[in-house]
């Protein structure tokens, strides 16, 4: 298990709400665990699954009820078991119980309203080295609400504004998968990595099969150990394409600025001093093609295009707007002030961003350039309604709790493949480990079947609206209106 490069402890990081909750676990909370060791694993792969809490299950009264079951796999260092194995229960990214118990149950009490992502684990734990070794896991997503709070308006609430639809209904999708302009070709793909080699080869195969137009492919690796850069090193050397390898100076202890602060070199110092009047596309590691794309087209008429991120201020409505760095495209040819091609956070206005979020002055600076808004689907998950984005042959495949995204019906995102949510501390950040085994297996299925034809996205209308230029988080929220367009699943 290769650590990242800073190894931080668990309560060194600023206590989130996430940690307050587990804080007060520790002080007082009460726990019990049930269940006995199952010794013999027997011949059937490792296998865990989470009996409680279910997927968007709400709860009360401030307690979480965790129970498991799990076989396949001998727990503990005794007898029977399989190099120290062990079930590992993981609440919004820290471990909360380790335990040989192959069925049991873990009762938290005192937590506060909020959110929990709740995780089982089959592996191995230490002090030093943390999780590793996954074998299997299962993934539940649920909230808890005080006593006080209403049912109704609340649910009524969160339907409406997570259903994805913006005041009018959808916006239409206009594919992009005819030829664009071959004078501009080849295009210049840069795919960022920093700790799934495995990700890479697929997402290499995937472009190969996919893009329309021809590209020259950079990989910017920023792994976080040399053993993981030699890895990124063989497969870029396999597919043909260019590694180039992130200075040695970023600083890693927040994802947001480290991710905006390593595009930006790529940008800054790569692609204009060496592709100043080609068109750029940028993707993230874990997105990949599985359908007909053509950048080129895509781009006709516009300048730049991605996925619109809104910040609205609540008392004054100043509008921060910038896009998103994981699909994004830009014509460098003519392009002004590129020089504010900044994908760092920024506050402006009194609010403040994420990753890419100075781009916002990028905009303020250039009112003519023309912006193409990349549509997509947000979460794939049956409270939003838009399980039916995926082929009906790979739904009973998916889970909710993957919260996998569609772009422009063309590019899957795998989400959190650099374990940013795996530990709130970061003590996983950039780690190699995959603790979601299962999803990946998902994700490695599609893709691949999209690609041998045994599965082929539909045309569906779904769109995310929220959180856009037009429609920002911040501001009041505004619904679908009655009798409005509705998803079906």
């Amino acid at each position: 298990f290769i650590r990242p490069r800073e190894k931080k402890s668990a309560m060194r990081c600023p206590p989130c709400a996430a940690h307050v909750a587990l804080l007060i676990v520790a002080i007082g909370a009460s726990m019990c665990v049930a269940g006995e060791n199952a010794a013999e694993s027997g011949g059937s792969a490792p296998f865990v699954e989470l009996l409680s809490p279910s997927q968007g299950e709400v709860l009360r009264d401030g307690l979480l009820r965790v129970a498991w079951r799990s076989s396949g796999v001998g727990l503990g260092g005794g007898e029977g078991g399989e190099g120290g194995m062990h079930l590992i229960v993981v609440i919004n990214g820290l471990p909360a119980k380790i335990t040989d118990s192959a069925e049991g149950e873990l009762q938290i009490g005192e937590l506060p309203s909020g959110f929990f992502r709740v995780q089982v684990l089959l592996g191995t734990y230490s002090e030093d080295d943390g999780i590793s070794g996954v074998r299997a896991s299962s993934m539940a997503e649920c909230s808890m609400r005080a006593g006080g709070e209403p049912d109704a308006d609340w649910d009524n609430e969160r339907n409406l504004w997570d259903s994805g639809a913006g005041p009018e209904g959808f916006t239409p999708y206009v594919p992009a998968v005819g030829k664009g302009d071959p004078a501009s070709e080849p295009i210049v793909i840069m795919v960022f990595h920093c700790n799934r080699p495995d990700l890479l080869r697929l997402q290499v195969a995937a472009l190969n099969t996919f893009m329309r137009d021809k590209f020259e492919l950079l990989v910017i690796d920023d792994a976080p150990s040399p053993e993981l850069r030699e890895q990124f090193i063989a497969a870029a050397l396999e597919a043909g394409a260019e590694h180039v390898a992130t200075p040695d100076y970023f600083d890693h202890s927040n994802p947001s600025e480290v991710v905006g602060k390593v595009v930006t070199w790529a940008v800054q110092d790569i692609a204009l001093k060496r592709f100043g009047d080609r068109v750029l596309f940028l993707l993230e590691g874990d997105m990949l093609p599985v359908a007909p794309f053509s950048a080129l087209e895509f781009l006709r008429g516009f300048d730049i295009a991605g996925t619109h991120q809104g910040r609205a201020h609540k008392d004054t409505g100043f509008l921060l707007r910038y896009l998103w760095v994981g699909l994004l495209f830009i014509n460098l040819k003519d392009l002004p002030n590129k020089h504010l091609l900044q994908m760092t956070t920024a506050v402006v206005g009194d609010v403040g961003g994420d990753t890419a979020s100075a781009l916002h002055h990028f905009f303020e600076a250039s009112p003519d350039v023309r912006v193409r808004r990349v549509l997509h689907t947000s979460h794939i998950h049956t409270e939003r309604g838009n399980r039916y984005v995926l082929p009906e042959n790979a739904r009973k495949l998916y889970q909710d709790a993957f919260r996998m995204e569609l772009y422009e019906r063309a590019f899957l995102h795998f989400g959190s493949a650099s374990n940013w949510k795996e530990g709130r501390n970061f003590e996983y950040f950039n780690s190699p480990e995959d603790f979601l085994p299962h999803k990946t297996l998902f994700l490695k299925t599609f893709v691949e079947g999209c690609m041998n034809g045994t599965f082929t996205v539909p045309n569906y209308d779904y769109v995310f609206e929220k959180d856009t230029w037009e429609n920002p988080s911040g501001r009041p929220r505004r619904h679908p209106p009655p009798g409005g367009k509705k998803p079906e699943l």
